[in-house]
């Protein structure tokens, strides 16, 4: 069993007899089952973004706020805790990566004994029971200290409970970027098609395409279907089937009223059942610590394309509701509040407000219509934040001004070091840049058409993905292109610049492996200032990385690769049920631990489990001085014989 390892000093409140103390300890990964029968038990990602290092997770750890990983990964300010060596009346055990930087697709174990705490963790930043940010634990703890409510709380649960989960995450990571590549081709296939045989009909289906892969997404997630290939293949004879009768079907007004309708049912689904979006393959990345929940850039992209083609086919009127159900959808904190998204949905809006009204567009009327949407953006959080909602957009705003220009200057630095530092991401952003100004360029000009090219360029200014705002900028402007075209004009050339470069789009953006959430520069954690009669002890990361590195060798403890003594495989099934089950996958066992290889698939010989048990690797502790000799030999007979049986 793991010892305490790394951590110096406890959380201790003082304020009165009723202070608590609250120690978070950092441990090696451990099994679920350890501490499930005497409190409650997550997961959870251990920072923001596609990497991690074990510097920046001590630093969120300690400070409550995460930093993603393009910005360096390490959050900045005071630290609002110091870690312990020892238990306390209340324990945070929490687990971290390894020193280094490695991939963030691994969610570590934590565990709260005492204060009530039973069954699996639950937290309003995720919204996911049995995922937790790493960002609340500070807080919890602070709160736990002055018996106020925490952030982090329990609800019945499993360590199966969280083993099914981390299973899903793992499954929606794999079907992510095929089931984004599925959206884009299924918009632009049948939309390219509806040129070829110039149908308005087929044009139809191609409109309705992308909402349509993102309502059958969010359906399968709510039904439970996980598993990769089964999730695809739903997903893309659904869309493609559903698109086809859709066109033949609805007509334009029809069509206005459907996409209203799937707003609001998407807007229902946020709000009422959360964990669908988040757990669908399209839509956010909460296995990576970023957006736990609500709208991603993404789908505010489809929504918003979906509301300007409602609002362009009902009027100026019909807009008014329209608008509002979006704004609704995308900056309610309720929902999940998207800041970007509301600005985003609000200028498109404004645009073609101001492009019905007047019939035509010009640079003062853009201007004019840019400066509402913001008016417009900030009145909504404002009313949000009044009547008790509270989200990432609520506290940047309610920080003032320079806390809204430094956000907007990290989203810029963010987009430009995504350009810059991959190849992939630039060229996607290019060839798309170029599809949306063949297009544009190009007869007919219609008021969503130009309110959408408003909507992308303000998405490219205020959100960090630009090569995903521009590509699916170009794939939605180009379906509502293509059915105005059909629809609206009779075709005297096939426009095959547009065609090639759609296609190209699409081809440039699947298989993309990214980051796809539009997340704030940091996740932070709630935190209620000390009251004068309470104090927090606070160290610098710097110490506290130091005492970890003493504490916890990266040096082998002993460079033996053989048994020194003969091993019971008998006894060593006993002694790896209990150390090492929770974090290894063994039939012969019926362990399905998260953490560690599978070894039924690694099937090691004799002499390397030694090593590894002994010297550790990896995420994987070391063992030596924790268990003797012989029991290292038992547990490498075991594994050596049963791995694969």
């Amino acid at each position: 069993m793991p010892t305490l390892l790394a951590v110096a000093g406890a959380l201790a409140l003082a304020g009165g007899a009723q202070a608590t103390t609250v120690s978070v300890v950092v441990v090696p990964p451990f099994p679920l089952e350890r501490y499930a029968e005497q409190g409650a038990v997550g997961l959870m990602p251990p920072g923001d973004g596609q990497t991690v290092s074990r510097e920046g997770a001590l630093a969120a750890l300690v400070r409550g706020k995460t930093r993603k990983s393009l910005l360096g990964g390490i959050p900045g300010g005071e630290p609002l805790i110091e870690l312990a060596s020892r238990p306390g009346a209340l324990t945070i055990y929490v687990s971290l990566p390894p020193p280094g930087t490695h991939p963030n697709d691994v969610r570590y174990p934590v565990a709260i004994l005492g204060g009530g705490y039973r069954g699996i963790l639950e937290s309003p930043s995720t919204r996911i029971p049995g995922l937790i940010s790493i960002a609340d634990i500070a807080p919890t703890a602070i709160a736990l200290a002055r018996d106020e409510d925490p952030r982090i709380g329990s609800t019945a649960g499993t360590p199966s409970d969280l083993r099914a989960l981390d299973r899903t995450l793992r499954r929606q990571a794999r079907a992510r970027n095929p089931s984004v590549a599925i959206l884009a081709f299924s918009a632009i296939a049948v939309a390219v098609l509806a040129l070829l045989v110039r149908s308005p009909a087929i044009a139809r289906a191609g409109v309705i395409a992308s909402p349509l892969a993102l309502a059958v997404s969010i359906s399968l997630a709510g039904a439970g279907l996980t598993w990769p290939a089964v999730l695809l293949l739903a997903l893309a004879l659904l869309t493609v089937s559903l698109s086809l009768v859709g066109g033949a079907h609805l007509l334009r007004r029809a069509l206005a009223v459907a996409f209203t309708a799937l707003v609001a049912a998407y807007l229902v689904v946020l709000v009422v059942e959360p964990t669908w979006p988040a757990l669908a393959a399209i839509g956010p990345t909460p296995g990576e610590g970023g957006r736990f929940y609500g709208s991603t850039n993404l789908t505010t992209s489809i929504v918003v394309a979906a509301t300007l083609f409602a609002g362009g086919t009902f009027g100026l009127r019909g807009l008014v509701p329209v608008a509002l159900l979006s704004l609704v959808t995308v900056g309610w904190s309720k929902a999940g509040a998207d800041g970007g998204g509301l600005v985003v949905v609000a200028a498109g809006c404004a645009v073609l407000a101001m492009r019905l009204a007047t019939g035509r567009m010009t640079v003062r009327a853009v201007a004019v219509a840019s400066a509402l949407a913001v008016g417009l953006g900030l009145a909504l959080v404002a009313l949000d934040a009044a009547t008790g909602g509270s989200s990432h957009v609520t506290r940047r705003v309610g920080d003032g001004p320079g806390a809204l220009l430094g956000e907007l200057g990290n989203r810029l630095r963010i987009s430009a070091e995504r350009l810059a530092t991959s190849w992939h991401p630039a060229l996607v952003f290019a060839i798309a840049i170029a599809a949306l100004v063949i297009l544009a360029t190009r007869r007919p000009r219609f008021a969503a058409g130009e309110a959408l090219l408003v909507a992308i360029g303000v998405s490219l200014v205020v959100n960090d993905t630009p090569h995903h705002v521009a590509a699916a900028g170009a794939i939605s402007y180009g379906v509502l292109w293509t059915f105005e075209r059909l629809d609206s004009i009779p075709m005297r050339r096939l426009p095959v610049l547009a065609v090639i470069a759609a296609f190209a789009v699409g081809l440039a953006a699947c298989g993309y492996e990214g980051e796809t959430t539009a997340s704030p520069e940091s996740v932070e954690g709630t935190v209620t200032q000390p009251t004068e009669t309470m104090t927090t002890e606070t160290t610098t990361t710097e110490t506290t990385e130091t005492e970890t590195t003493d504490t916890e060798p990266t040096e082998p403890t002993t460079t033996e690769t053989t048994p020194a003594v003969e091993g019971d495989p008998v006894a060593g099934k006993a002694v790896f049920a209990t150390n090492c089950g929770g974090c290894h996958v063994l039939d012969d066992a019926g362990t399905s631990g998260t953490v560690g290889p599978n070894l039924d698939e690694s099937q090691p010989d004799e002499a390397l489990v030694v090593d590894r048990v002994t010297n550790g690797a990896g995420v994987m502790p070391p063992f030596a001085g924790v268990l003797t000799a012989q029991q290292i030999a038992d547990v490498a007979a075991y594994v050596s014989t049963a791995a694969g049986s």
